[in-house]
C-alpha cells in the first residue's frame, strides 16, 4: 500500500461505515413507527373490541340517507333480529352477498327479520345501484364527515362486507365476515323470543 492509496481505502470505508449508519437509522425508525402503529391499532381495537362484541348494545345509525324504506333506528327495531351489512357499490363480495341477503330477507321479514345495509356511497348512486340488483331491503347511505362514513367508523369497519347480527333484544348476537353469516345463525335468533 502506498501513501496515496490510503486516504482512498479510509474514504471508502467511512463512505460505507455512513451508508450501513443511515440505513440501520432508517430501519430503526421503520421498526419504531410499525410498533408504534401497532400499539396503537391494538390500543384501538382493545377498546371497540369491547364496546363491539356480542351481548353489547351496538352504535345508534348515522345515516344521510335511505333507500327502499322510511327513516330507521336501531333502537325502533327492538324485537325484531336485525343483519346489519356493512357493503360498497365497488366491492364484489358485497354484491355476491346482497343477494342472498334479499332472498333472506323476502323469506323471513315476517317472522321479524329486517336487513338493512349501509353504505359510504351516495345516496343517488346507491339508488341507482339498488335498481340494477333489485336489491328489496332497506339500504341507507352513511353520514359522512371528510370523506369517512360517521356509522362506520363507529361500528369500526376495517373491510366490506362486514355484518353484524343484532338479536330481538337489540344486543349484538354475532359479527363477523359478511359470507361466514350463515341462515343458520339468523334463523336461531329470529327462534328466541
Amino acid at each position: 500500500m502506498t501513501l496515496e492509496d490510503a486516504p482512498v481505502r479510509r474514504s471508502v470505508q467511512i463512505e460505507r461505515f455512513s451508508i450501513f449508519n443511515f440505513q440501520f437509522s432508517i430501519a430503526n425508525c421503520l421498526l419504531g413507527f410499525g410498533i408504534v402503529a401497532l400499539l396503537g391499532l391494538a390500543r384501538a381495537l382493545a377498546g371497540t373490541e369491547e364496546k363491539l362484541a356480542p351481548g353489547r348494545v351496538p352504535p345508534a345509525l348515522e345515516v344521510a340517507g335511505w333507500v327502499n324504506t322510511d327513516p330507521m333506528t336501531l333502537a325502533g327495531l327492538k324485537g325484531k333480529v336485525v343483519v346489519l351489512d356493512f357493503w360498497g357499490i365497488f366491492c364484489a363480495p358485497c354484491r355476491k352477498l346482497m343477494p342472498h341477503l334479499s332472498q333472506l330477507y323476502e323469506k323471513h321479514r315476517g317472522e321479524g327479520l329486517v336487513v338493512l345495509g349501509v353504505s359510504e356511497d351516495e345516496r343517488p348512486d346507491i339508488e341507482k345501484f339498488a335498481k340494477e340488483i333489485e336489491a328489496g331491503y332497506p339500504l341507507a347511505a352513511d353520514r359522512l364527515v371528510e370523506g369517512n362514513g360517521v356509522t362506520l367508523k363507529a361500528y369500526s369497519i376495517v373491510a366490506i362486507p362486514t355484518v353484524y347480527l343484532i338479536g330481538r333484544n337489540g344486543k349484538i348476537a354475532w359479527i363477523g365476515d359478511g359470507p361466514k353469516l350463515t341462515d343458520k345463525m339468523v334463523l336461531d335468533e329470529l327462534g328466541k323470543k
